[in-house]
């Protein structure tokens, strides 16, 4: 089958480090290796309501703005946040909006919080309630409400007022830890945050003292600045973006259109040393990743290896399949998660009237992929990827294809899992998301193999070269390598028979 020339994308990781230290909520918990803030010094009055606007760029071109304000009221502080975006993603202008409004004790703690995201087509809306030592979210989409629970040691803050706490502390506190929970992933990690320096300087014709900060969650680094009153001046972001301090007029002004500005998808792609011939048809490709850590991803499976540490060198060979896994199916991986609805009986209904007449999981498995692949538009999408709502929709790029596919085949008991990486089109290595699944006769004896249903794959090309294996909690790890990765194809071959 002919693949449509269309590449997919891990846009949610990239535009994720925008807005992650403004929407995380973050409660105390292990100090780890940086120390806590004291819980005696925490809540120190703000002297006046804030309101801060930024502008988001990517080089010198704007697109986008941010929004934060922190207001005393009856019922507490009110932590508001609004991130706007228009960016070119793959030639084709997006408009994407996040929001989040905290309701916070005298001392800061999160009693309430909600959080959307909407673009096109999907929206998804959290709210979270702080019940005793518990954080219980609401997850809410067009086609589905869940429910989360989340064990609490501490209070929760939102990381929007961290910069007041380091005013509250006089910026005595120069190294600290504080636990995150991140709405985006639906996960929690260690945030650390560090006042690296400060000097005096003029900003808009003022006389400022400066902090330079770095705040570190899952190995991504994002660098700050801000003032002596806690007001965030400047922000760089993995791959480069950066947010920076103007007035709201400033903010607001936006180019009238995108179709000036960088392509995103290019601007975070990794460029190839070689111009790859036919990719979709590659069954065999070694290269060097350089610029990472083998020991911090997960680059073996059945069809890929490590054949060198150092230098890092990894080949695919997808005529490789057959062999038995090292690794076999975990319970996780067969079973649904909030945003994996594989138990729904719209799911399943789905997966059954496509595949209900094969009893081979390969066959079974080859027919959910081009299922997929045939009744989901490709589409440069912007969501938190739920199942359901790609069942409804039938649009998005590798991440809603990935997820819709992953729920139809557990459905049918078929294990499968998402693989995190890079994939090869037109000179690029692009950021990319695709399935692998369970074949064998039980979950003792088989092999992964790896599928792609955007490309309509039933075997994906060798060019995928996986990081990480996952849910968005994994994803999020790929903004520590965006900039800083580069590939160096060694050698490739498409004359063995691949699909």
């Amino acid at each position: 089958m002919k693949t449509k020339k269309f590449f997919s994308n891990l846009l949610t990781t990239a535009i994720f480090a925008l807005w992650l230290f403004s929407m995380v909520l973050v409660f105390r918990e292990s100090p780890g290796s940086a120390r806590d803030i004291p819980p005696a010094s925490l809540g120190k009055p703000l002297e006046a309501d804030t309101e801060t606007w930024m502008g988001i760029y990517s080089d010198e071109s704007k697109i986008g703005y941010a929004m934060q304000s922190l207001k005393k009221t009856n019922l507490g502080y009110m932590l508001k946040e609004y991130t706007y975006l228009k960016a070119v993603l793959g030639g084709v202008e997006k408009e994407i909006m996040m929001y989040g409004h905290s309701v916070l004790d005298d001392s800061f703690t999160v009693k309430t919080f909600s959080f959307g995201l909407a673009s096109g087509d999907y929206e998804t809306d959290l709210f979270g309630t702080v019940q005793g030592n518990l954080l219980e979210v609401e997850l809410r989409t067009s086609q589905r409400q869940s429910k989360l629970t989340f064990p609490l040691k501490r209070r929760i803050y939102p990381v929007g007022v961290v910069p007041h706490l380091l005013v509250s502390q006089d910026f005595s506190q120069r190294k600290f830890s504080l636990a995150t929970f991140d709405p985006m992933s639906l996960s929690s990690g260690e945030l650390l945050v560090a006042v690296e320096a400060q000097q005096e300087t003029k900003f808009k014709g003022k006389k400022l003292l400066v902090y330079e900060l770095s705040l570190s969650f899952m190995n991504v680094e994002t660098r700050m600045k801000i003032d002596q009153f806690g007001n965030v001046l400047w922000q760089e972001e993995p791959g480069g973006m950066t947010m920076r301090w103007e007035t709201k007029e400033e903010a607001l002004k936006m180019p009238l259109e995108a179709s000036h500005s960088p392509d995103l998808l290019i601007e975070l792609a990794v460029r190839s040393n070689l111009q790859l011939p036919n990719p979709r048809e590659l069954s065999y490709l070694k290269a060097e990743l350089k610029n990472v850590e083998a020991a911090n991803f997960q680059l073996e499976g059945d069809l890929q290896r490590v054949i060198s540490a150092k230098p890092l060198i990894v080949e695919i060979d997808n005529q490789r399949r057959g062999n038995l896994s090292e690794r076999t199916p975990t319970e996780k991986e067969t079973q649904p998660s909030p945003l994996v609805q594989s138990e729904d009986l719209r799911i399943k209904g789905q997966a059954e009237k496509i595949a209900a007449s094969e009893n081979d999981p390969l066959k079974k498995a080859e027919k959910l992929c081009l299922w997929v692949f045939e009744n989901v538009k490709k589409d440069f999408a912007v969501s938190i990827p739920s199942a359901l709502e790609v069942l409804r929709v039938r649009k998005g790029d590798c991440n809603e294809h990935t997820t819709l596919f992953v729920a139809l085949a557990r459905s049918v008991g078929i294990a499968s899992k998402v693989c995190i990486g890079l994939v090869y089109k037109d000179g690029y290595f692009y950021y990319h998301a695709w399935p692998e699944v369970w074949i064998g006769n039980d979950l003792e004896g088989g092999y992964w193999l790896p599928m792609d249903p955007t490309f309509g794959q039933t075997i994906s090309d060798a060019t995928h070269i996986k990081l990480l294996e996952g849910d968005l909690k994994k994803q999020v790890e790929i903004a520590r390598v965006v900039g800083k990765l580069e590939v160096e194809v060694l050698d490739y071959d498409s004359s063995q028979e691949s699909n």
